[in-house]
């Protein structure tokens, strides 16, 4: 089937580019698909040409408004194009497949997480136990030396009070 684009869809009715584009909105809000290519862009076939062109006949009875034409339209041309669906139904077949491969990843990734957080529980389990028994080297560590301390002082005033010459002692020599 051959397809248009808008500038084409516009020399074949014979109506500006902007008229094509502005019932090609219309045309959609009212529940009328058109396919689009990779980019989204509307692309046109032999079948919208005679939507368009039962549209412009609609249009141009006396007291037809374009919603009205519109309406009409759409209700005898509605269309569920199988090549339009066969497209969306492939459209959609990569996309299950990439949130698949994304949900694996994701709950991999999930696996992992656990695994670290199980990893740096122990880790601070370990580095809480060596702290805790660093500090109690270092508790010991310092009541050994005050200890050590109290000691020198001890003997300090022992070694003093030996030294210290006797009253009586005063004047011999």
């Amino acid at each position: 089937m051959r397809t248009y684009r808008p500038k084409d869809m516009a020399e074949i009715l014979q109506i500006d580019a902007v008229t094509v584009r502005k019932y090609s909105q219309k045309l959609e809000a009212a529940g009328y698909l058109f396919q689009k290519d990779e980019n989204t862009y509307r692309i046109y076939n032999d079948t919208d040409i005679k939507v368009f062109r039962s549209l412009i006949e609609e249009k141009k009875k006396a007291g037809v408004s374009l919603e009205s034409a519109i309406k009409s339209v759409v209700a005898a041309h509605s269309r569920r194009d199988i090549s339009r669906v066969d497209t969306e139904k492939n459209d959609t077949e990569p996309l299950q497949i990439e949130i698949a491969a994304l949900k694996e990843v994701v709950s991999t990734q999930n696996q992992l997480l656990q695994e670290l957080t199980k990893r740096l529980d122990q880790q601070d389990k370990t580095m809480t136990n060596r702290l805790d028994r660093q500090e109690q080297v270092l508790m010991n560590r310092d009541e050994a030396l005050m200890s050590m301390i109290r000691e020198t002082q001890e003997t300090k005033k022992m070694i003093a009070a030996t030294q210290q010459k006797k009253w009586w002692h005063f004047w011999s020599r």
